[in-house]
């Protein structure tokens, strides 16, 4: 089955009509093409994949570069419930790059790679923060950070819900083995740290070196 051909077709008006509505609106001002494509990369319309489609890298691979939302929960959850329905004795292998987002959204995510029954690999790519970092860490499989990325942690805000703050936390000291200072922090500072050690904080099992 082919992957859709309206699907280039769709962002290309997406883009031209956001185009089109910046300078309509403020035409004094030149069009940052950069902020209108992360727009777009935002929406996660980018992001639907025909899993039908037998060359999409052995169709048992999920890739999203965009924060952590509504769209990408949608997005990631229905290709993983797919994935697993197809041959739930084959892994998953999910590919991100995201500088994070809601937590809800994260757990929701997580929630679902826990009770399918493939195992799901996650590989951490370029930059894996907040809501992300917390998906590599509950990957079922291998989790994998490539040498070069960097990934980030914040705690919640000293205003968050306790309910809300003892989940957060209860996930951490389950999956990872932070320092102290951090889940005892409410500054919300982000903090950021190596592949190297995201391996020696549990949050990854390899530090993938490509040749």
């Amino acid at each position: 089955m082919k992957i859709n051909i309206l699907h280039p077709i769709l962002i290309g008006v997406v883009a031209g009509a956001m185009i089109y509505f910046i300078n309509w609106q403020a035409p004094e001002y030149s069009t940052d093409y950069i902020d209108v494509v992360d727009a777009i990369v935002d929406t996660g319309i980018h992001n639907s994949v025909d899993l039908e489609s037998p060359g999409f890298l052995g169709r048992r691979a999920i890739i999203s570069m965009t924060d952590v939302n509504a769209n990408f929960s949608n997005s990631i959850i229905a290709q993983l419930l797919t994935l697993d329905r197809e041959n739930s004795n084959q892994a998953i292998d999910l590919y991100l790059r995201t500088e994070g987002g809601w937590e809800a959204d994260a757990f929701a995510v997580i929630d679902i790679i826990k009770s399918i029954k493939a195992p799901v690999n996650v590989h951490a790519l370029g930059e894996v923060h907040s809501a992300g970092a917390m998906i590599l860490a509950a990957g079922t499989g291998e989790r994998v950070v490539y040498e070069n990325t960097i990934l980030g942690y914040h705690e919640t805000g000293p205003d968050e819900d306790e309910l809300f703050q003892s989940r957060y936390l209860e996930f951490w000291k389950k999956h990872a083995d932070l320092p102290q200072e951090w889940l005892e922090s409410r500054d919300e500072e982000m903090r950021y740290f190596t592949a190297q050690e995201a391996l020696e904080m549990r949050v990854a099992d390899e530090v993938r070196i490509e040749n």
